[in-house]
């Protein structure tokens, strides 16, 4: 059977929920992620809830190489 597009978008979701949950180092109750393309632009960013906290990437961790290498890895999950 081929590969239809909810199918290709259930993998591309587990993917970028994987990446949240790994980059929470297993924290997080719940992840909020979100992904854009228009035109040219391609924009990737996430929210975890801690603890029952709203907490951003750069409350996650101080290290902005990380954080940039997470934001890069979201966005290019196709």
């Amino acid at each position: 059977m081929d590969r239809v597009f909810e199918d290709e978008f259930m993998e591309a979701q587990s993917r970028i929920i994987a990446l949240c949950v790994k980059f929470a180092g297993n924290r997080a109750d719940q992840v909020y992620a979100y992904g854009s393309i228009e035109e040219s632009s391609i924009s990737f960013n996430a929210f975890f809830n801690i603890d029952g906290q709203i907490e951003t990437t750069n409350n996650i961790t101080a290290d902005t190489d990380a954080i940039w290498d997470f934001l890069d890895l979201g966005e290019a999950v196709k």
